[in-house]
Formats: structure tokens, sequence, C-alpha cells
């Protein structure tokens, strides 16, 4: 929900003499706070909880740009491990499985079914926990005012950078379990350049009694969960590959990033040897704990992506650098993505 200029505090309006364009743009439209409110950190620590313990189905909607998504998902966590069914409900009809060894994508081309399994590339849920000790090296952590979303109640925490090389962050909490059912990036101007938007979100619970969120009363009549999905067997067209374990890219690889954005480290790095089916392509994932952008090298092709792409908050740049083809990706703002192209060199060193 925005907000008015007549509803800032009055103090706010004498001080606004000395607050950065970006500040006043946040304060104008969702009337944060000013300060990193140990509230923020609190419901962020609670939010890592319920992403990592609580099963829960839902639906959300994705907007990107002028793309509109409705997705359902499944999350059940057993042992300790994560697994999840999403589907489109929207757009080609597409279901992909995960659990932690693998992907599993089965969707409809021209009325035929297809099967393909691959390794493990991460979550498919939207929720994702973060570190508030590493974000606010690059972001300001602010309480935001209260709202509705899904009809539940819930905690708004912002996320405001400290420069323009990464989007602001908008998560809207649910103030009973902490789960996120808002996700909103805005660009520098206070624009909305992506949203992730639950409209109905139910926790399911064991059949063991469990302990509810913040140590409360045990919870009474628990839910019977639905039957947990069964991995799906291979096709005899599945292309299978084994999982992939990150390595220092170092020893492996001849490729070097020497103007990386501030506030981004190299988090992942991925290699995929030359086969049958698929030509040699490594991956590079660099994260400041909440945007990430990834850098796939192959050799150089005609078909390759040659100059910007955008679509809402996700940018795209490619470019030949000596004989490769370099793709950078990420929901991060265009000029991130050009500092990161600058620096890329083979061999040096």
């Amino acid at each position: 929900m925005t907000r008015t200029n007549d509803e800032l505090p009055g103090l706010l309006v004498k001080a606004a003499y000395w607050l950065s364009p970006l500040t006043l743009v946040w304060c104008l439209f969702f009337g944060a706070n000013l300060h990193a409110d140990e509230q923020a950190h609190h419901w962020l620590q609670r939010m890592n909880t319920a992403v990592s313990e609580l099963d829960y189905d839902g639906h959300f909607v994705y907007l990107r740009g002028d793309m509109l998504d409705a997705m359902q998902i499944r999350h059940r966590i057993r042992d300790g491990n994560a697994r999840e069914y999403l589907i489109s409900l929207t757009g080609t009809e597409r279901e992909v499985i995960r659990d932690k060894h693998s992907i599993t994508i089965i969707q409809n081309r021209n009325g035929e079914m297809h099967v393909s399994q691959h390794s493990n590339a991460g979550k498919l849920s939207p929720l994702s926990s973060l570190k508030p000790k590493e974000l606010e090296n690059n972001y300001r952590l602010l309480m935001g005012e209260d709202m509705r979303l899904a009809g539940r109640a819930a905690k708004v925490i912002l996320l405001q950078p400290k420069d323009n090389l990464r989007y602001a962050c908008r998560l809207v909490l649910d103030k009973d379990n902490a789960l996120p059912l808002g996700v909103t990036l805005f660009d520098a101007e206070g624009k909305q350049v992506s949203r992730i938007m639950f409209t109905d979100l139910q926790i399911l619970y064991p059949v063991e009694n469990v302990l509810a969120a913040d140590g409360q009363s045990l919870v009474e009549n628990p839910r019977e969960i639905p039957r947990m999905l069964e991995p799906v067997a291979a096709h005899a067209d599945a292309l299978v590959s084994e999982p992939q374990e990150t390595v220092d890219p170092e020893p492996v690889s001849a490729w070097r990033f020497d103007n990386i954005p501030a506030g981004y480290q190299l988090k992942n790095y991925h290699l995929r040897d030359k086969t049958e089916a698929s030509e040699r392509m490594e991956h590079f994932v660099f994260s400041d704990g909440l945007a990430t952008v990834s850098v796939y090298i192959e050799p150089q092709t005609t078909t390759g992506l040659n100059g910007e792409a955008s679509l809402g908050a996700v940018n795209a740049l490619g470019a030949q650098v000596s004989g490769h083809q370099l793709t950078i990706v990420g929901e991060v703002p265009v000029n991130t993505l050009k500092m990161l192209l600058s620096g890329a060199s083979i061999g040096a060193g």
C-alpha cells in the first residue's frame, strides 16, 4: 500500500534535506522507520525458522514486467530435507519436483508429456532464508507498517539498498508463523519491478505433535498431512545428470573476474564437462546475501545473447569474450551485470 506525503511525521519532513533520495522514496511510499529496528532482525530470524521447518501448501502469483504467472506449491520437510512440488496454473503445463538429490520436470510439449531429471539446482519455493548480519553490509533493515495479505495479518520488513547495485525488497511475513506471504522488488525510483504474492497459504502439521511457532502450546488435533509425492521414475528419454559438488573454481577454471560489484561474493561454481549432448559450460554464482547473479560461460556460438535483455526485475547481458559466450543473468540492475562483464577474462594472472 502506498503512503502520501501528508502522512509523513513532522520530524521526518523537517529532516528531509539530509535524507538520500532513495530513503525519501521509501518513507513516502511505505511509511518506513529510519533505523535498523531490532524487530526486523527478530522477524527475519523467525522467517528463517519457518521456511526451513514448516510444511505448507499454497497458491501464488508471480509478476515480472507485464507477465503474470500463477503457481501451486507443496513443501514438505522430512529428516531435515525439503521436498517440493510446483505446478504451473498458467501457460505451458509444467510440473516440477525437487528433493535433496534432483529436480524432475514434467511438461506438455505439443500434446505429449516429457520428463527430464537434473541435478539439484536450488529451491523451487519463493520462500527463502536470509542472514540479517550479512544483509546489513549492503542493506538497511527497516520495519514497515503492518498490512493484510492473502486474508492474513502480516508484518512488513523493508530491505533498503545502500547503493545502486541491487534492488530494494519488501517482505510481507505472516504474523502468526512468519512465512513470507509476499516478496516485492523495487528499483531506485521506487518502481515495482517484480512481485511474488501468495493468494492462500495453509500450514500443515505432522501427525505427531510438534511445537508451534515461538514455543507456544502443543498443537491440538493436528491435521493429517497428504501423502508425499513419490519420486518420478526416470523416463526412457529422460536426461539424468549426477549432482554437482560445489568446488573452488581456481584449480579447474582459467576465468577470473576483476571487477566484482561491491558487496557481492562468489558463492558457487559448477562445471559441466562436454558430452555428446552438450558443450562444456562453467557456471559462476555471485550473491550479496539477497540478490544473486549467475555467469554462464560456453564456447562461442552464433545463437547466444548479444547485448541486453530484461523481464521485470530479471536482467540479462550477453557478449563474446576470448572465443567464448558469456551470459550474465540476475535480479539486479543491469549496471551490476556490466561491471561483472567488464572484469571477466581468461588466462590472466
